[in-house]
């Protein structure tokens, strides 16, 4: 496993927390977020401090929030669709029967030895050149060029968004169970 991929599963929790901060209950869930996050980034002992200092404000949760969701992001720029296949590989095995997870990993292989950054800046690219469409700037040469990789790259991006989230959904649960049992000791704690 490189060092990337390595990265990226570290901070899967402060991803789950953007998420849960734009979600109706989420902030409800936001403390046993960072606390699994606390451990994922090895921190021993008890993380209630660090998750008190986080929760102090909105701008602290925004801040950390956004502080590993960048780590995160930075790390999946540098893992090639290979390494996001082996990640994600056995939710396609779960999901799907042999013939419908080889199509899937045939459509990924495709891509296999290009990190998802440069997918994204490609795909980054031809947007803004269609975008210069609307203006008038451009030629039917870029135009066609432009369509051209948003349509080489759609399968296999649709195909990683799907499956991150619901590599994000499977992290949910631990999170919420945990922000209950803590809630039900604190009124137990109370009676």
């Amino acid at each position: 496993m490189t060092e990337a991929l390595e990265n990226v599963i570290r901070y899967e929790r402060g991803e789950l927390a953007r998420r849960l901060i734009g979600s109706e209950d989420g902030q409800k869930h936001l403390g046993s977020t960072l606390e699994q996050l606390a451990y994922d980034l090895g921190m021993t002992g008890d993380p209630k401090g660090f998750v008190e200092g986080v929760m102090a404000s909105k701008q602290g949760i925004e801040t950390t929030v956004g502080n590993y969701v960048g780590k995160r992001q930075d790390a999946m720029s540098s893992v090639t669709v290979q390494e996001l296949s082996g990640y994600y590989g056995e939710t396609l095995d779960s999901y799907l029967d042999g013939t419908e997870a080889g199509k899937i990993k045939a459509e990924l292989g495709k891509f296999s030895d290009e990190t998802f950054g440069d997918i994204t800046k490609k795909l980054k690219k031809a947007k803004y050149d269609l975008d210069g469409e609307e203006h008038g700037e451009l030629s039917d040469e870029k135009k066609n060029s432009a369509e051209a990789v948003l349509k080489k790259y759609e399968n296999v991006m649709l195909i990683l968004q799907t499956l991150e989230n619901d590599k994000m959904e499977k992290l949910r649960p631990s999170v919420v169970e945990k922000s209950h049992k803590k809630e039900l000791k604190e009124i137990a704690g109370k009676l």
